[in-house]
């Protein structure tokens, strides 16, 4: 399972942290041990996602 989690900008980067933890604590609530999470950061500005 891969679990998605962004912020726009660098500086929001605990923020970030905090999601992936929530996100991940969920899935583990939910029977899956296997969470993978998948970030991303400071696209928000410019459009351009990483590949």
């Amino acid at each position: 399972m891969a679990v998605y989690a962004r912020e726009s900008s660098s500086d929001q980067r605990a923020a970030l942290d905090g999601q992936v933890a929530r996100v991940d604590a969920l899935a583990t609530c939910k029977g899956s041990s296997e969470a993978r999470p998948v970030t991303e950061v400071g696209s928000g500005p410019t459009g351009q996602r990483p590949s």
